[in-house]
């Protein structure tokens, strides 16, 4: 009989008991208020760190907590010690349980404790990232889905300290006869420096202390409230603090007929004292009122059997941590109760003859009809867990008579839309782990049975008792506009926490209610709950108000998601200071930072505040004259760029001899401007040597972010006037099919006329091509191949699923396995289970842009275009500040043909406004969407592009293409690309002698980074990516690649290749492939492969060509081979 959230938690820091799951205390007696999870949960602090580096630990904590009945206010104040002589980031993350919200948060800044402030949840991420860029240390909370929340702490500094504070409200379930059972967890897992723990209990009598880990702590009567407190030096605290609160006195007033038929006022008192409680408190010159109402059992309807019985079982990954067993329990019970036995007839007492299964994770199975009982409950047990979970609400039956349907799932969708709405047939959600997310789970208008502190038996009995649905609240016989109720729904015999706001003065407060059958509407029974309440004896108070503020929020959850719910809450979460899905709180630490981002200072900070707002008042015009010229000149400097852009694409370089080396003076090395911080002077901390001298030296010659037209080779032709006219229709992608996407691949094709044809052109075409006829270009891509030794397990396994799960644990936590196992079962042909695996970074971690973005680069990379949308689409509604975002959503709608909605979605980045580290993407968003443009006329389907200034649309086709995009804001990736002539072009050479171009170098972004030549010459064009750095004070982790190689790009004949690559470590430099111009197809492609201790032609054939029998042509490839054994250590060739 426990509620207490345990945020406070406090073994954060890989303690074992922290790792171990407390069982519930035996359920003696009915709850009065209404079934909610109250198992504790745990939260984990995540903070990557090197193979020497001291775990971070808890070296100080206080805990505050004030009980008012069954509502309670918990403060917690943890102090993280860093052991370790390097910073370190971690981010906080805590679960709470069912209800509970999190109403404050503070982050020490200069030795003092800042409170947050509620801001949108968008505008708090963008504003916390560019603050944490600068070297700043701000602090935010965020809901990061279900009921997960999570802190931000950066940074912890070497050997020294972060202080978090916290604040959050729940409700405590109440015995049968008034009294609280109060369970508060105190074993924080580490030995700590120092520890305070005060307990307020507002109560007539005194309560009782059944379990404490904290010797002679006892309570006293304290200014009309009982006080237990402690302060403790160099402590291990071990175990939870237990206590027995009395029920309060009597409260409730007499019974009044209300003459209203069958509704029946009907207060319950047991054991000679009511359950019934009020509560009133004064905040702001408003009074809050909170209400606990019991509700009736006679004269309800109980549970009927259904004659048809589903059950949709979540077997996602992340259910593999649930108490599936307890689920299982309670549905024997069920079956044994009312399902019948083969070969007997149905009876009114056992009614259900099968049982119809459907399995869900990534998505959603095909049914399978079980007769038999034992048959079923064996399926369940042998379920294995993984991947991720799509939607589970469309999985439930959607007619009226399909009977009644268990859902066993934590409620998060987060493969599909998981738009969870009001299903036909009656839903019974099985809740069994605490995680769960049970608002989604009552927008299924599902009735929930928690499992995770209940024994099937219990559950039986809750399942079995009637269920009432509020169907209004009243106050002095009128309807109680400001109301909220706990719940939409509550068990016969247990009761509803109402709250709002009253006049002054005394009141009397009802609720209505009829019987549902199975949570449908059968008005069968109804009755009328009242409870007086008075202003008389208020005192001031934010309490109730915070609870009256949490009771609306998880209203509006139970709403289905819509743009107006999330306007709702982002109104509730600023009215009230609260962190909803649409509201974060941020700590800054200057009053110049917070008139910076527009936000204003806590009202703890009441100098501040009053600063802000006359600087506001004085600068509002100013504002917005400053935002509109931002917006124009952002405009105008991607139009200089365009323009910049295609004029060297234009540029006749036949005439220019090429070099022989390098020359790096020839264009301007835009790194010395871009590696810059924000703050002038401020070197990246990429730097070393001369490059920092460079960098320093060339920032103020910068202009431009393109280098001029006028800055190309001495010699080379003015560019043309015009890029061509339009003609044609034919196009082709050339994109290899996903069931071939991991091989080695040579594209290859006839001879190609000189000058090929633009789409959307009509016959000739100005400027670029090749001049003479050659054969097609040769796309060499070396595929991924991983070295982790779970690759070779799973060659060799004759059952390769059954090995990935079994190496899941080991390998697990890491998101290159998913990627790896998912080449590998895309490789052998099933395409579904490799797209399941690879579904299991969505499990990972919630709302992590960077596994998002590696999931659907990947999903487009198989060719599973709806489910890359979706994907994608999810982090352009995060992250709008990021142009990428949309850019990786638009390449997805390009490729199902849905151009007009890929062009719109790459003018936002032309539209939208621009952090400076992002300048350049727009660049490339403008080639693409030329290319869509062209592509869209030509095919008989011309976008609309009303209001785009006509100086945008130009297309420019070239013979060669390359992009690279990255998964991690904090990386900084480079793209080389070497010529036929040995001229690297990379970040400070970005222009070559022969008109290779390289965009402008993203040192903070995702990329992308892009290369181009107009004319490419003929020879091997060497394709490379190099790990520059990171600025992440996390331990450098693997960055995931996605490249695109095209060849004659924009033209009918264009062609594609992909690769999908991990770089490991800071300096790692992979060689992506090549492109040859002017070699014969017909030529074999090779690869090279280094021989390992142990191999022979037989295992070199089985494990990089799939077939053994090879072995025989790999020796004609390397007749140097014959007759001797292979030394490790050698190059061999293999065909690619």
């Amino acid at each position: 009989m426990k509620i207490v959230p345990q945020l406070i938690a406090l073994g954060l820091m890989a303690a074992p008991a922290w790792a171990q799951t407390q069982a519930a205390d035996p359920v003696t007696a009915s709850r009065v208020l209404p079934d909610v999870q109250t198992q504790p949960v745990f939260p984990r602090m995540i903070i990557q760190k090197g193979e020497k580096d001291q775990s971070v630990v808890i070296s100080k904590a206080e805990v505050q907590s004030r009980v008012m009945g069954p509502l309670c206010e918990t403060i917690v104040t943890m102090t993280f010690h860093n052991p370790n002589n390097r910073v370190l980031e971690g981010e906080l993350y805590y679960p709470l349980p069912q209800g509970a919200v999190m109403q404050g948060y503070a982050l020490d800044v200069n030795g003092a404790m800042v409170d947050g402030v509620p801001v949108t949840k968008e505008k708090a991420r963008v504003v916390f990232e560019e603050e944490q860029r600068r070297g700043i240390d701000p602090g935010l909370v965020e809901w990061s889905g279900g009921n997960q929340f999570k802190t931000r702490v950066h940074p912890i500094p070497a050997n020294g300290t972060r202080t978090v504070r916290l604040r959050y409200t729940t409700m405590v379930p109440m015995n049968e006869d008034g009294s609280v059972l109060y369970q508060l967890p105190l074993n924080f897992g580490n030995r700590m420096d120092s520890f305070k723990l005060r307990v307020e209990v507002l109560n007539d009598e005194k309560p009782q202390i059944n379990r404490s880990p904290v010797e002679n702590l006892s309570f006293d009567k304290v200014q009309g409230m009982f006080v237990a407190e402690k302060e403790l030096k160099d402590i291990a605290l071990t175990e939870d603090l237990k206590i027995s609160i009395p029920a309060p006195l009597p409260k409730f007033g007499p019974t009044v007929e209300t003459g209203n038929g069958n509704f029946t006022m009907t207060p319950i008192q047991l054991g000679g004292k009511p359950k019934s409680e009020s509560f009133v408190e004064k905040h702001d010159g408003k009074y809050y009122a909170t209400v606990v109402l019991p509700v009736d059992a006679a004269g309800a309807g109980s549970h009927k059997a259904p004659g048809r019985l589903s059950i949709v079982w979540d077997a996602s990954g992340s259910m593999a941590k649930a108490d599936t067993a307890k689920a299982i329990a309670f549905l024997k019970k069920y079956l044994d109760t009312y399902m019948n036995r083969p070969g007997q007839a149905a009876s009114a007492e056992r009614p259900i003859e099968e049982v119809r299964l459907t399995i869900v994770r990534d998505r959603i199975g095909d049914p399978k009809v079980f007769k038999d009982a034992d048959a079923l409950l064996k399926a369940l047990e042998e379920i294995t867990y993984d991947g991720a979970t799509a939607d589970v609400q469309a999985a439930v039956p959607s007619t009226a008579d399909a009977g009644l349907c268990f859902v066993v799932s934590d409620g998060i969708a987060n493969f599909s839309k998981g738009e969870m709405s009001d299903s036909a047939a009656p839903v019974v959600a099985l809740a069994v782990t605490s995680a769960s997310d049970f608002h989604a789970m009552e927008r299924m208008n599902a009735r929930v049975l928690t499992l995770t502190n209940h024994t099937a038996e219990q559950a039986m009995k809750n399942l079995e008792e009637p269920v009432l649905k509020v169907i209004s609240v009243v106050l002095d016989g009128e309807p109680w506009e400001d109301s909220v109720c706990s719940g939409r729904t509550v068990k016969a015999g247990d009761a509803l926490l109402v709250t709002g706001n009253i006049p002054e003065g005394d009141h009397e407060i009802g609720l209505i209610l009829v019987s549902l059958s199975e949570g449908k509407n059968n008005e069968t029974h109804g009755m009328f709950v009242t409870m007086p309440v008075s202003t008389g004896n208020a005192q001031e108070g934010t309490l109730l108000r915070s609870f009256h503020a949490q009771n609306r929020l998880n209203e509006m959850m139970r709403e289905p998601e819509t743009p107006v719910r999330a306007e709702r809450l982002k109104a509730l979460g600023e009215e009230y200071g609260i962190v909803t899905p649409g509201t974060s709180l941020l700590v800054l630490e200057s009053l110049d930072q917070y008139i910076r981002h527009g936000v204003r200072p806590p009202a703890s900070a009441p100098k501040e505040r009053q600063l802000y707002d006359e600087h506001v008042a004085m600068n509002a015009k100013a504002k917005e004259l400053s935002e509109e010229s931002q917006r124009v000149g952002q405009m105008r400097r991607s139009l200089d760029g365009w323009k910049e852009k295609v004029a060297w694409l234009e540029t006749d370089f036949s005439k220019r001899k090429p070099a022989k080396n390098a020359d790096t003076k020839m264009v301007l090395n835009q790194r010395a401007v871009d590696g810059m911080d924000d703050e002038a002077g401020e070197a990246s901390p990429f730097d070393s040597g001369d490059v920092r001298v460079l960098r320093a030296e060339r920032r103020s010659e910068a202009v431009s972010v393109m280098p001029a037209a006028a800055a190309a080779p001495v010699g080379a032709e003015a560019p043309p006037a015009g890029v061509g006219e339009a003609f044609g229709v034919g196009f082709g992608t050339g994109m290899v099919a996903a069931e071939d996407a991991d091989a080695a691949v040579v594209v290859t094709g006839g001879m190609r006329p000189a000058g090929g044809a633009m789409l959307g052109s009509a016959g000739g075409r100005s400027g670029g091509g090749r001049e003479t006829q050659s054969p097609q270009p040769v796309i060499q891509v070396k595929p991924w191949d991983s070295k982790d030794p779970y690759m070779e397990a799973l060659k060799v396994s004759e059952k390769p699923y059954d090995t990935y799960m079994k190496l899941k644990a080991e390998y697990g936590a890491a998101p290159g396995y998913y990627l790896d196992c998912a080449d590998f079962f895309a490789s052998k042909g099933d395409k579904a289970t490799a797209l399941q695996v690879l579904s299991n970074l969505v499990e990972m971690e919630l709302e992590n842009r960077s596994l998002l973005r590696t999931l659907g680069y990947k999903l487009r990379y198989l060719g599973d275009l709806d489910q890359a949308e979706f994907v994608f689409r999810k982090v352009a509604e995060m992250f709008r500040e990021e142009p990428q975002s949309y850019r990786d959503l638009a390449l997805v709608l390009a490729e199902k043909g849905e151009y007009q909605a890929a062009v719109d979605m790459l003018r936002k980045i032309l539209t939208n406004p621009m952090q400076e580290r992002f300048a350049g993407v727009e660049q490339i968003a403008l080639m693409e969407m030329n290319r869509l443009i062209a592509k869209a006329k030509a095919e008989g389907k011309p976008v609309n592009v009303d209001g785009l200034d006509p100086a945008f649309i130009k297309p420019v086709d070239t013979d060669l293409r390359v992009v690279i995009n990255w998964d991690t804001a904090a990386s900084d990736m480079d793209l080389w690309v070497t010529d036929p002539f040995k001229e690297k072009c990379f970040y400070s050479h970005n222009r070559t002698q022969t008109g290779g171009m390289l965009s402008r170098d993203v040192t903070q972004g995702y990329g992308p980074e892009e290369f181009l030549i107009r004319k490419a010459k003929d020879g091997d064009y060497k394709i490379e990516t190099h790990y520059y750095g990171s600025r992440s004070q996390k331990m450098l982790a693997p960055v995931t690649l996605y490249a695109e190689v095209y060849t004659d790009y924009g033209r009918p004949e264009e062609k594609r290749q992909t690769l999908f690559f991990r770089l490991e470590e800071k300096d790692q430099v992979v060689n992506v492939g090549k492109v040859a111009y002017g070699q014969d197809p017909s030529a074999p492609s090779l690869r090279d492969y280094q021989v390992k201790k142990g191999d022979t032609l037989e295992s070199i054939a089985r494990k990089e060509l799939d077939d053994p029998a090879r072995a025989e042509e790999i020796l004609k490839l390397n007749p140097s081979l014959k007759g001797r054994e292979l030394s490790a250590g050698e190059l061999i060739k293999l065909p690619k």
